[in-house]
């Protein structure tokens, strides 16, 4: 179980190093659309809090650039998101970035792969979040 604390936040940001290439910047807002099932975090000062869903946490996006996030079924806030190209405090280089309309230091950098999301803080001290895309 240690060595899966250790190597869970090291994997999120090798993942988000990797796919964040120089001048290769992809818009994935058409992919990113859907509902997504939040399943943990990983990051903080050790870089090994873990943080996990105490019950259905929901993140829902749609094409019109609202959002909706929900716990157990019930509403819980929505508002309004951009995605767009910001330096990457992992790599120095363009990324996907989520913004969120209310105030949210750094952005999420996105990273897709297949049904998976992964949306790590462009921050020091940075948490990584793994979702899941539902139906």
């Amino acid at each position: 179980m240690k060595k899966l604390l250790v190597w869970t936040p090291l994997f999120f940001i090798l993942v988000t190093a990797m796919t964040c290439r120089k001048g290769e910047v992809t818009e994935p807002v058409s992919r990113f659309t859907g509902k997504w099932l939040f399943i943990h975090s990983v990051g903080g000062i050790s870089g090994k809090d873990t943080v996990k869903p105490t019950g259905k946490w929901l993140y829902i996006f749609q094409k019109d650039s609202i959002f909706h996030r929900t716990n157990n079924d019930t509403l819980k806030f929505s508002g309004t998101y951009q995605v767009r190209s910001e330096q990457s405090i992992f790599t120095g280089q363009p990324a996907p970035v989520l913004r969120f309309n209310y105030n949210q230091q750094g952005g999420l950098i996105i990273n897709l792969i297949g049904d998976t999301l992964i949306l790590s803080d462009n921050h020091t001290e940075a948490y990584s979040s793994l979702y899941i895309r539902t139906k």
